[in-house]
């Protein structure tokens, strides 16, 4: 017994004494990969752009078909109920400033939401309450039930809009985020033109005609696309992977590295969990988790001069954008009647002016769609990047803006129309711009305060213009190039461009870290010298030869390690040089 029971101390002592050397071994392990440091951006851009990212954008796509499709018909039926239902005109302005109520109340709290709990659920439960709004809102019988329901739709629309951008910056591989970001917002103007299409062929005029059909055709995609949703759309890997939730999150990567088709590896390794966890932690360290969602952390380091002037930009192209959007089939009705007063065949002239006001807005509408194909082109090249694109389109807009206001009624569509092509460009750039320079503690709630600021913009703008026509009805058009044109200006304050950072970007004592694109060309660099030595390794070496080499080899290793902790300033000269 006494021999069983020594034996068995023997084995338990040898088996503590295999733990502790086990334990003692990991734990050297852990303490040595805790100096690797992965970032959530490098394992996107591993994983690459494919199917998963595909029925994201085809989702978002069709969501923005459905907003762009409801702006245009919000727009189109002012002049129809007015008609029908008798509207007064301040009915009118009431019911656009309530629509941006709306969307001022859902903006604000989507961050709230979206940054504490997370982006699916919130976006497939507020996007299904805005499919079934939007139905409603063709079953209205008065005008004021039409209030309400377009006071709902906007707060919903304001609230999962957040969402859609936010999610889409964050399963987008940074190399194609700009492109295929802006290429989305062009969906908004696809469903703008799908609703004029419609419209010219189910209302007669821009007077008459049966808009509850208009409304159920054109909510068909967004429709679709809630289906889609529930048995596809995933949780944020990177929220999760920045909420300490990291095995939800490399399950999701998993995930999403199988259907793109595993291009680069099979799955993530432990090596590469560890490296992210280690970026997750420190990404923890600089954003504290009292600033998840909160409005104090979008005015921390930079980001105190970057979100006013934010804000205000949001507020100026809201206001122009939709001024124009809302006042322009008014306006082509009322420069229809003044031509038409000068002509003698006035019936006739009425005629052919209601089939031409459809198609001038078809074309404006085509040309936005355009301008955001051409956005999506530059949004990537490096001499217009995001800043500079914004300040350049500003200006021009600005110009243009004057034009419509200076210019002889007779060229009115012309230069309406170059300005919603720089609009469209302003949105494109923009909307990029705000995604990246926001963290991801705080990223929903930086979209949607920004977005709240410029829907204030489309509170105050029916009744600011709807006073200035009161004089001349061209009028606004001249505030429009004074916001557009002092807001050129402003940009320039901004800090930095966006272009090639990452999302979340970690700086450490005011050293700032290379990106992902600087360290790839850094490292080809290094591989072009070394081949061009190679090829001349025939010829008699020098001392300053054998020098450089070496120079060339250290930086090769430099670019080529996985180390994302540097110590000093020199060493990120030596690799950005």
């Amino acid at each position: 017994m006494d021999v069983h029971i020594g034996h068995d101390q023997q084995q338990v002592k040898s088996i503590n004494l295999k733990t502790d050397q086990s334990q003692e071994h990991q734990s050297q392990y852990d303490e040595s990969e805790n100096q690797e440091i992965i970032t959530f951006d490098e394992v996107l851009t591993k994983i690459g752009q494919g199917k998963y990212q595909l029925v994201i954008y085809i989702v978002m796509a069709l969501i923005g078909m459905t907003e762009g499709a409801q702006i245009t018909i919000f727009t189109l039926t002012i002049p129809i109920l007015k008609h029908q239902w008798d509207v007064e005109d301040y009915l009118n302005s009431l019911q656009a400033s309530l629509v941006f109520v709306g969307f001022l109340i859902g903006a604000m709290v989507s961050g709230q939401v979206a940054d504490r709990l997370g982006r699916q659920m919130p976006f497939l439960v507020s996007s299904c309450l805005t499919f079934v709004v939007t139905y409603l809102t063709a079953l209205s019988t008065n005008i004021y039930q039409m209030v309400i329901l377009r006071f709902l739709m906007g707060m919903l629309v304001g609230f999962f809009g957040p969402l859609g951008v936010t999610l889409l910056a964050e399963t987008t591989p940074q190399q194609q985020r700009g492109r295929y970001m802006s290429l989305v917002t062009i969906s908004v103007s696809i469903g703008q033109l799908v609703a004029l299409i419609s419209g010219y062929f189910i209302l007669d005029n821009l007077q008459e005609g049966n808009w509850r059909l208009l409304i159920v055709v054109t909510v068909i995609p967004g429709t679709i696309s809630w289906f889609i949703i529930v048995f596809w759309l995933d949780e944020s890997a990177r929220f999760l992977l920045c909420s300490g939730e990291y095995e939800k999150s490399f399950k999701i990567l998993d995930r999403m590295n199988q259907v793109n088709g595993k291009v680069n590896f099979q799955e993530l390794d432990h090596r590469m969990k560890q490296g992210l966890t280690n970026w997750s932690k420190k990404f923890n360290e600089k954003f504290d988790d009292k600033d998840k969602a909160s409005i104090s952390g979008l005015f921390k380091g930079d980001l105190k001069i970057i979100t006013p002037i934010i804000w205000l930009y949001m507020f100026c192209l809201s206001f122009v954008y939709f001024g124009i959007l809302i006042l322009l089939p008014s306006l082509l009705d009322k420069i229809n009647n003044i031509q038409s007063d000068s002509s003698k065949s006035k019936s006739s002239s009425d005629e052919l002016g209601e089939s031409e006001d459809m198609a001038k807005l078809i074309l404006t509408t085509t040309i936005e769609m355009i301008s955001g194909i051409l956005a999506s082109i530059m949004i990537e090249i490096k001499g217009f990047g995001r800043k500079n694109s914004m300040i350049n389109f500003f200006l021009i807009q600005g110009i243009t803006l004057f034009m419509v206001y200076y210019d002889d009624l007779s060229r009115f569509i012309f230069w309406t129309t170059l300005t919603k092509f720089y609009q469209m460009m302003n949105y494109a750039f923009s909307y990029q711009y705000i995604t990246e320079v926001y963290s991801t503690k705080v990223r929903t709630t930086g979209i949607g305060m920004a977005n709240s600021v410029g829907r204030i913009g489309g509170i105050f703008m029916p009744w600011i213009c709807a006073k200035l026509q009161e004089y001349d009805i061209l009028l606004p058009f001249l505030l429009f190039s004074v916001l557009s044109l002092s807001m050129s200006a402003l940009l320039t304050l901004l800090p930095y461009d966006t272009l090639g950072r990452d999302i979340d970007q970690i700086e450490d004592d005011g050293v700032k870290q290379p990106t992902q694109i600087q360290k790839e060309k850094a490292e080809k660099l290094a591989n072009s010298f070394v081949s061009v030595l190679s090829h001349k390794s025939n010829t008699p070496k020098t001392k300053s030869t054998t020098k450089f080499q070496n120079i060339v080899q250290r930086i090769q290793q430099q670019a080529h390690s996985q180390s994302h902790e540097p110590k000093t300033q020199e060493e990120h000269q030596q690799l950005l040089q």
